[in-house]
């Protein structure tokens, strides 16, 4: 199951890369999302229609966006996505390349929750993994 795990959330990424658009299907109605703790708008966001709200307006601050995938690793129910987020601040031309790491819990294959790091180290942990 954990490959398949795996499987789904690339062909998540893919979706957003293709559309720059959140895939509300891939995720349970009753989804809880942590965001980042060492950011200043950190929250917790619970429902599918407030995460999918939230990611589009992150998605709409910006020129552009860019979401790549650098490693999908299997944790069994979860998948800990390392990831390189390229972005282009709206009217400043200003440039960000931001790593960040996620660890996604999957259940009958749809995200159930998942968390925000600034490293792949503290996902991995978080995930049960040492690196």
């Amino acid at each position: 199951m954990s490959q398949e795990n795996v499987d789904l959330i690339r062909a998540r990424f893919e979706v957003f890369a293709r559309t720059g658009e959140f895939d509300r299907d891939a995720y349970d109605s009753d989804v809880t999302w942590h965001l980042r703790e060492d950011l200043p708008d950190s929250e917790t966001l619970v429902g599918r229609d407030r995460v999918g709200q939230f990611f589009s307006q992150w998605a709409g601050t910006f020129e552009k966006h860019r979401i790549d995938v650098e490693e999908l690793i299997d944790a069994g129910e979860h998948v800990v996505a390392v990831l390189r987020f390229r972005i282009t601040i709206q009217g400043s031309g200003q440039e960000i390349d931001m790593p960040e790491s996620w660890v996604i819990k999957l259940a009958d294959g749809a995200v159930i929750e998942g968390w925000e790091y600034k490293t792949k180290a503290e996902a991995l942990k978080a995930a049960g993994l040492e690196e």
